[in-house]
C-alpha cells in the first residue's frame, strides 16, 4: 500500500514538472498574437494542420463555434490545399496552420498554395522554422513559435485562452474557459487522484494491440494515447465511424469523451453486446470544451505509470 501511495506521488511529480513546462512556453504575446489575428478575420477563417496532429485545428474550430459567431472550420491539409483554396477567389478565408514538427514537408505545400491564391496565414509551429522552410514565408505572415515538447497540451492551452480573451459578449462558457485554461497546474494533483482507477484499468487494457478513438472534442487525448512514444504496444487511431469495421483486427477499442458526448460513441459502447470485441472507456465529468486539456493531462500521467 505505502509503496503504491509513493508510486503515485512520484507520477504526480512528474505529471506537474511536465505540465509546467509546457505551461511556461505560452507567452502572453502568442495569445494576443492569435486573439488578434482571429478578429481580422472573423468573417471566415479555415484551421488546419501539418503533421500528424489535426486536433488543435479541430480543437479551435470546436471552441469558436460554440462560443462565438466566427465562422470557422477545419479542414484536412490536402482538401484545403486541391479542393477549396484554388476556387475561393474573391472571398479568400483566413487560415491559421499548426505545424508540428513533422509536418515540415505538408507545412511548405502549403505555405505555397495559400500564397499563390493570396490568403492571410497565421502558421502555429511547435520549434522555430528551418530555414529552408521560413525563406518561403511572405514578411508580413504571422508566425507563433511555441518552442515546445508536449505540443498537444501548448497548443489546446494557448487556444482556449486565446478563444476566452477574443470572444464578445462574455458568457459563463467563456469565462469559465479562460480560468480553467490559465490555471491548469492547481488541479493536476486532484485531477490524477480523481482518475486515478481509470487511469490503471487502462494502463492494462492498452498492453496489446488497442485502436484508439474519441469523441470530437476529446480528439487530442486520443492522439496523446495513440501517438506516446511510451506505448510498447500498437495504438491505432480510428475515427468513430470506423470502429466497428476494422474492431476484429484487435479486438479492444479504447473510448475517450465526455459526460455530454457519451451518446455519440453508443454504437462502439454496444459493441461486446454483439461481438467478442472489448471496450474501455474514459469518461471525463467536465466541460467538454475543457476536457481535453484534461484528458491530455491523464495520458502524460499514464506515460509515468509502471
Amino acid at each position: 500500500m505505502r509503496g503504491e501511495s509513493e508510486e503515485r506521488a512520484g507520477v504526480v511529480t512528474q505529471v506537474e514538472r511536465k505540465v509546467s513546462r509546457a505551461l511556461d512556453t505560452i507567452r502572453d504575446e502568442a495569445v494576443q498574437e492569435l486573439e488578434t489575428f482571429i478578429k481580422e478575420v472573423s468573417q471566415k477563417l479555415i484551421l488546419t494542420y501539418a503533421g500528424p496532429y489535426s486536433s488543435p485545428a479541430r480543437y479551435a474550430s470546436l471552441v469558436l463555434s460554440s462560443l462565438t459567431a466566427v465562422n470557422s472550420d477545419w479542414m484536412h491539409p490536402q482538401d484545403l490545399m486541391y479542393y477549396t483554396a484554388p476556387y475561393d477567389e474573391g472571398h479568400e478565408a483566413g487560415v491559421i496552420i499548426f505545424a508540428s514538427d513533422a509536418g515540415l514537408n505538408t507545412l511548405a505545400m502549403l505555405i505555397e498554395q495559400l500564397v499563390w491564391t493570396g490568403h492571410k496565414v497565421m502558421i502555429v509551429t511547435q520549434h522555430e522554422l528551418p530555414d529552408i522552410i521560413s525563406f518561403r514565408i511572405p514578411e508580413n505572415t504571422a508566425i507563433v513559435n511555441l518552442n515546445t515538447d508536449d505540443w498537444l497540451l501548448t497548443t489546446h492551452v494557448l487556444i482556449a485562452r486565446a478563444i476566452a480573451e477574443f470572444g464578445e459578449p462574455k458568457g459563463i462558457r467563456l469565462e469559465r474557459l479562460g480560468r480553467e485554461a490559465s490555471n491548469v497546474r492547481p488541479v493536476i494533483k486532484d485531477l490524477l487522484e480523481e482518475y486515478a482507477d481509470t487511469l490503471n484499468h487502462v494502463r492494462e487494457f492498452v498492453r496489446t494491440p488497442t485502436i484508439v478513438t474519441a469523441s470530437p472534442t476529446m480528439w487530442g487525448a486520443a492522439e496523446a494515447i495513440a501517438y506516446s512514444n511510451h506505448a510498447r504496444a500498437g495504438r491505432y487511431l480510428v475515427e468513430p465511424e470506423a470502429v466497428p469495421q476494422v474492431s476484429i483486427f484487435t479486438g479492444k477499442v479504447l473510448i475517450i469523451s465526455t459526460d455530454v458526448e457519451e451518446y455519440s460513441l453508443k454504437q462502439i459502447k454496444s459493441l461486446p453486446l454483439t461481438t467478442s470485441v472489448k471496450v474501455q472507456e474514459v469518461r471525463l465529468h467536465t466541460d467538454p470544451l475543457t476536457a481535453p486539456i484534461y484528458g491530455i493531462i491523464l495520458v502524460r500521467a499514464l506515460e509515468y505509470m509502471r
